[in-house]
């Protein structure tokens, strides 16, 4: 079996070892695989072993020399690896992102499926992916990128009436200053609720600095401590971006 036939079979079967012995026959690392479902063109072997969870091909892969930004390539589509990874939210699957970004994956990477644009952290929310939309903050993806339909990743939550989200967005310092009452999407009335709760507060800063003074003054009225005690305190009960 020569190398590159014997590089895509250890990538399909999940087996580092007969990986890394096709890698020293000469192996290309950045070889693709053909499609089955034909949406592309051929699937690079490393944003296979993404899309299957594969931390160890993964991590032989990028250490042999992959490119951590590849793209599965097909007709007015293309998708990178990180993307690829979001097929599942599994521990192994994060781990096979925070490998791709440890080794220089754009957090802020593109998907093209055209005529549309949109960018991995709206495919982190669109997928309900709690974990990997986290590690992207995490990484420093920008909040503020905005789709070809004109939409961040906070926008994107609140159309999908999804409330952890579009909070976890806003914890991280998203900025919600062109949402206004009308584009809450009434069909989910607890976000509806707590998102106008919020624009009528002033914004997410100022509904924090609110709660935040609140809780020091129910500190402050029951306990008897110096102010940095009680800073200390509101701290821990109000970590910074909110609770």
């Amino acid at each position: 079996m020569e190398a590159a036939t014997q590089a895509a079979k250890a990538v399909v079967d999940d087996d580092v070892d007969a990986l890394r012995v096709a890698l020293a026959a000469g192996a290309d690392p950045e070889a693709s695989y053909p499609d089955p479902d034909r949406l592309f063109s051929a699937i690079p072997l490393l944003n296979l072993a993404a899309s299957h969870g594969r931390l160890g091909i993964c991590e032989l892969l990028v250490a042999a020399g992959a490119n951590a930004n590849s793209l599965s390539v097909g007709e007015n589509l293309a998708v990178p690896a990180l993307v690829s990874a979001l097929a599942g939210s599994s521990d192994t699957h994060i781990a096979c992102m925070r490998c791709l970004l440890e080794a220089g994956a754009d957090p802020d990477g593109q998907i093209i499926a055209s005529p549309l644009t949109s960018f991995i952290l709206h495919a982190a929310v669109l997928n309900s992916n709690p974990k990997a939309l986290q590690l992207l903050i995490e990484i420093g993806a920008s909040l503020e990128l905005k789709s070809s339909l004109g939409q961040t990743a906070f926008h994107i939550a609140v159309s999908q009436g999804k409330r952890e989200f579009a909070l976890t967005l806003l914890r991280a310092g998203a900025v919600m200053k062109v949402l206004r009452r009308h584009q809450i999407d009434d069909t989910n009335e607890a976000l509806h609720d707590f998102l106008a709760d919020v624009i009528s507060d002033g914004g997410w800063a100022a509904r924090v600095q609110r709660h935040r003074d609140r809780l020091l003054g129910v500190i402050s009225h029951c306990v008897r401590l110096p102010h940095d005690v009680k800073v200390s305190i509101l701290g821990f009960w109000s970590p910074p971006g909110g609770s």
